[in-house]
């Protein structure tokens, strides 16, 4: 693995973390603190009110603007820790705050939380991660692990389009001190009329060709491509990636996503709100590099 420097990557200067400050907020906060630390970038939190007069202050902090209180907890909870600090706060939709500002600022990467139902149990998006992650035209960090100390590795689940290629590359970019496997599941033709097994070892040996294709076709450092794990397994995406990660908890999921006229992601055999919802580890999301700069050149 190679050893991480503070400045890297190099694109990587400017974080948004898009925040509630909630109860449930406190894991994407600390994330985001620790990356901006580790590539020594500004870090912009932005909490977002429904409506501008959404909150009113108890008697005791009469006279406090909500801007003033968000900073005053945003500090709190930063405690001594000390990053480039910009503290936001919008009026409007979430997500479309969390866009609007990631482009002015232009930062690389969007950093969200997300809440669980249960203990160990199947992640709740919300409706601002499902949004980002249907339009953000830059890579969206779902956060769901405590962040005690850098992604040690990356895991890109792929399904050999276009746009996987493009999120490992982007990966590559923003993680390149981390180790990098790639996971591709499949499933067996005509497995549901009883003849997995005569068809398993056929299908295995032709997603293992594909690949490496696939593999061979992205641009790496020669560094990185030297030490790539590739991993064919049989079944669902989400269920192969959690027994794999079991006792990696450090490490980063990565998914390329496109999208179909504003129909949730197509994703390695399911969707990015189920295969992200469903992992226990936190999911960069990164949407089609086509499709985000035709976005950008439509809007």
């Amino acid at each position: 693995m190679a050893t991480p420097n503070k400045s890297s990557p190099e694109s990587a200067r400017r974080i948004l973390l898009a925040t509630d400050l909630g109860c449930r907020s406190d894991r994407a906060f600390d994330r985001a603190v620790q990356l901006a630390q580790q590539w020594d970038a500004t870090l912009f939190v932005l909490y977002v009110a429904p409506h501008a007069d959404s909150y009113v202050a108890p008697s005791w902090q009469r006279g406090a603007t909500l801007a003033e209180l968000v900073e005053r907890q945003v500090r709190l909870d930063l405690n001594e820790r000390h990053v480039d600090l910009q503290i936001l706060v919008d009026v409007g939709e979430p997500y479309k705050a969390a866009l609007r500002r990631a482009a002015e600022f232009d930062c690389q990467l969007i950093v969200v939380g997300v809440s669980r139902d249960s203990l160990l149990g199947r992640h709740r998006l919300g409706g601002t991660v499902e949004k980002l992650m249907q339009y953000a035209d830059r890579p969206v960090l779902t956060v769901k692990q405590r962040a005690h100390g850098i992604y040690t590795g990356s895991v890109v689940a792929t399904d050999f389009s276009d746009c996987a290629r493009h999120a490992m590359e982007c990966a590559v970019g923003l993680f390149p001190y981390t180790d990098f496997a790639v996971l591709h599941t499949y499933r067996v033709p005509f497995e549901s009329f009883g003849q997995r097994e005569a068809n398993s070892a056929a299908a295995h040996a032709m997603a293992a060709q594909a690949l490496d294709r696939f593999i061979a076709e992205v641009q790496l450092p020669g560094e990185i491509r030297s030490g790539v794990k590739a991993m064919t397994e049989y079944g669902h995406p989400a269920d192969v990636l959690n027994g794999y990660l079991r006792e990696r908890p450090h490490d980063l999921v990565v998914v390329g996503a496109r999208g179909d006229s504003g129909v949730l992601d197509r994703l390695i055999g399911s969707n990015a709100v189920a295969i992200t919802a469903d992992v226990y580890n936190d999911v960069l999301i990164v949407r089609d590099g086509s499709e985000a700069a035709n976005r950008k050149t439509a809007a």
